[in-house]
């Protein structure tokens, strides 16, 4: 009899209708005190700067790469998992804020009833709750260079918390864009960024939402490995693609700097963020509007010699969320420190580099055909030549370095040029 109904229950698709109702339990069903997103800050899912790291391949695969690829098309492909420790989940104000916002002046707690004293001890026992929370992050960038400075992307990313203690704050979210940069160089060491994206935003708690975000980077590279930022973007949210009314608006102001010393990479940045809901009253989400100031410090080093791309990495976040009126889930203080590795891919366009190129082997084939036409004139006519500085010339060296010299120290008297620059082969006649 037993065997039979378990034969009839395997038949009929059992485990696939248990599987379904686990998933629903854990990562649909809603729950109280993730009402504002659980486990995510807007600046995780928010197409930020990030500072430069080092090629995720070495030379030789690079090149083959880079050959094998159309020069236009560029990708950028992350994965990182991590475990962190977490001060404060749920983003709660502190117990005694909570305290005076629950029960009035001169209020007794042994005189409420005792479901009063469940609810509010379960509240204060979410305050400042320690946990710790493994998160997996995949990310992908895959674009194509109209011109060596504008690009149009798309991009999609998936976001997943697991939260070890509290684990109905467990949250994934996804996102799919598309998004068209343009990138403008004003001098050597500065560079502006001004970017546009459209994506469509998943998050499990949460109903879809659709973003607009324009975006401007200004970057400064002072040496070779420092790099230093600042970023101005704007969330303009929608309930959907078309027709749709507004929810919110949300400024992001970012600002760091990078410092990579040998194999080690260090970086900090800080984000002020504001939330504007309530002029949306009920088409916002939560009519609440609230500010917050995001810090990140990281170190990464890679853990392989031979495969540079695999990361450790180490990141400290405080997270300070203020002007909310102490609303449980987008107040108090937060910190995070995470730990764990980062696997990166890329290749960048590369329409600039090779025109670069044809621009310096073209200077150094007119430089050489000009020497052509003054070896003729002087063979011509010997006593009205100008002794010349023949030079033979290294194709990668700049263009400074490419122009005739002439011998106006006296004929027969050579220049010591070729100490200083070892590329150029010199005679004089």
């Amino acid at each position: 009899m037993i065997m039979a109904a378990r034969t009839r229950f395997f038949e009929r698709g059992g485990p696939a209708l248990i599987a379904c109702l686990f998933w629903f339990l854990f990562y649909c069903a809603p729950v109280r005190g993730a009402e504002f997103g659980g486990t995510v800050l807007p600046t995780d899912v928010e197409p930020l700067p990030d500072k430069p790291g080092n090629g995720p391949f070495t030379t030789n695969l690079q090149m083959r790469l880079w050959q094998r690829l159309p020069a236009p098309l560029f990708f950028n492909t992350s994965v990182e998992t991590t475990m962190r420790i977490e001060t404060n989940p749920y983003q709660y104000p502190k117990k005694r804020t909570l305290l005076h916002q629950t029960l009035d002046p001169g209020t007794s707690f042994s005189d409420l009833s005792q479901t009063d004293q469940y609810t509010i001890l379960s509240d204060l026992a979410q305050v400042s709750t320690l946990d710790n929370i493994h998160r997996i992050n995949p990310n992908l960038t895959v674009g194509w260079a109209v011109t060596p400075r504008t690009q149009v992307f798309a991009n999609t990313f998936f976001l997943r918390d697991s939260v070890v203690h509290n684990y109905p704050l467990n949250t994934n979210t996804g996102a799919l864009g598309i998004g068209v940069q343009q990138v403008w160089s004003l001098t050597d060491k500065l560079s502006l960024q001004p970017q546009f994206i459209a994506r469509e935003l998943w998050q499990s708690q949460l109903v879809p939402v659709l973003d607009y975000l324009p975006g401007v980077t200004l970057q400064y590279t002072p040496t070779s490995n420092i790099v230093a930022f600042a970023n101005a973007l704007l969330q303009v949210r929608f309930a959907h693609f078309a027709g749709s009314y507004m929810r919110e608006l949300d400024p992001f102001y970012t600002w760091g700097v990078s410092y990579q010393r040998g194999k080690w990479s260090f970086s900090a940045a800080t984000t002020f963020l504001q939330n504007f809901r309530e002029p949306f009253r009920g088409n916002a989400l939560a009519p609440i509007n609230n500010y917050s100031f995001v810090c990140d410090f990281e170190i990464d080093r890679p853990l392989l010699s031979r495969f540079p791309s695999l990361l450790l990495v180490a990141r400290a976040e405080p997270v300070y969320n203020f002007h909310s009126h102490q609303t449980p889930g987008l107040a108090g203080m937060d910190f995070r420190f995470y730990y764990g590795l980062r696997v990166s891919a890329a290749k960048p366009p590369l329409n600039q580099t090779i025109q670069q190129l044809r621009q310096r082997f073209s200077s150094t084939s007119q430089i050489r055909q000009s020497l052509m036409e003054q070896e003729n004139d002087r063979q011509l006519n010997p006593a009205s030549a100008t002794p010349i500085v023949y030079l033979t010339l290294h194709p990668l060296l700049s263009d400074s370095r490419r122009t005739p010299l002439t011998d106006t120290m006296g004929e027969g008297r050579p220049y010591d040029v070729a100490g200083a620059n070892p590329g150029l082969n010199v005679r004089v006649q």
